[in-house]
């Protein structure tokens, strides 16, 4: 009995260890298993109604405030939209009521659904300047050699007011987002591409005889217009109001005629002309991209269509002055939604 107690005793002892011993679970192992992190994505919102930031320069105070517009915000999409937010989601509130959501694929699309279906696209109104302006006007602003100003607004009140500079267009374009508009001011010159040379016969009273006159007629017309032509697409990028633009703009000038004249001798002293012109239009592209903020001007040197006058000197050059504005015409609209996954 002594000995089967001893076993049943080691039996136990054996049995405690390997209980004592057995490896634990990691909580947090374990969790990440079981709800592994959901993937996210991110929207931004226009919401349409302007509103003012906080004019507290409080640090902590200016954090309050706009923890409690995130909240206000997420609240809102919860009750009006049925958006969740699992762990990892977030909204942010931006200057003029632009919010950046961040949050799963599922809760974005319903998200969408329920947004589009109230509101347009916000309308981007955006003011377009050409400005020519002489190498001494360009030198007294400053912008000598470069290409790009931000903020030029004051830059293009002084050029104006100048002699040696004038406004070639102002164009005023108005569009929605993401949406392409153009304008367009010129003057369509038609200009021969062939000239015909034949000959009529002439009589005269005086002298009874026949002789024959070279002539030179135009044919085969075609156009070309003259002036400035835009075109743009304006996009909202973040919520820092800032505006994205793909744009092209062409200035065409007026055009130098070359006379290719056919030349019919006469007389030992004298030879005919028979004039045969052709046009030689001075053509200026600019195509880029570039973002912007509303309601301050960019500058944007494109270059001169003459580039130097005919004693050597510099000529003028083209300087294009842009300034979007954002209109709000609406309660509530997206405008800038990134790519995501496809409906179940």
């Amino acid at each position: 009995m002594k000995r089967l107690g001893l076993f049943c005793g080691a039996i136990l002892l054996a049995g405690c260890c390997a209980v004592r011993h057995q490896p634990q679970t990691d909580p947090k192992t374990e969790q990440e298993t079981v709800a592994p992190a959901l993937k996210m994505e991110t929207i931004t919102l226009y919401t349409g109604a302007i509103t003012e930031p906080s004019p507290n320069d409080d640090p902590a105070k200016r954090a309050e405030w706009l923890a409690k517009r995130n909240r206000e915000w997420k609240e809102r999409l919860s009750a009006t939209c049925g958006v969740t937010w699992p762990e990892g989601s977030s909204l942010t509130w931006g200057y003029g009521d632009i919010i950046r959501v961040t949050n799963t694929a599922e809760n974005l699309l319903t998200l969408i659904k329920q947004w589009s279906d109230k509101s347009e696209c916000p309308e981007i109104e955006t003011v377009a300047q050409i400005v020519e302006a002489g190498p001494e006007a360009l030198a007294a602003v400053g912008i000598v050699d470069k290409g790009r100003i931000d903020d030029a607004s004051e830059i293009s009140k002084t050029l104006l007011k100048r002699d040696d500079a004038r406004l070639l267009e102002n164009f005023r374009l108005l569009a929605k987002c993401y949406s392409e508009c153009s304008a367009m001011a010129c003057t369509e010159y038609i200009y021969p591409t062939e000239y015909v040379i034949g000959s009529v016969a002439a009589t005269t009273n005086d002298v009874p005889c026949t002789t024959s006159i070279a002539t030179v007629v135009p044919a085969n017309f075609e156009t070309r217009e003259v002036g400035v032509s835009i075109q743009m697409i304006a996009e909202i990028e973040d919520i820092d109001y800032k505006i994205k633009y793909m744009l092209n703009v062409t200035v065409t000038g007026e055009p130098t005629w070359k006379d290719y004249s056919l030349r019919i001798p006469g007389s030992e002293t004298t030879v005919h002309r028979l004039p045969m012109e052709q046009p030689f239009f001075p053509n200026l592209k600019l195509a880029t991209q570039f973002t912007a903020t509303p309601d301050k001007t960019t500058a944007m040197v494109m270059g001169g269509l003459a580039r130097s006058k005919e004693d050597g000197s510099p000529g003028k050059v083209l300087i294009l002055f842009l300034t979007p504005h954002l209109i709000s015409r609406q309660d509530g609209n997206i405008f800038s939604p990134v790519r995501l996954a496809p409906e179940p």
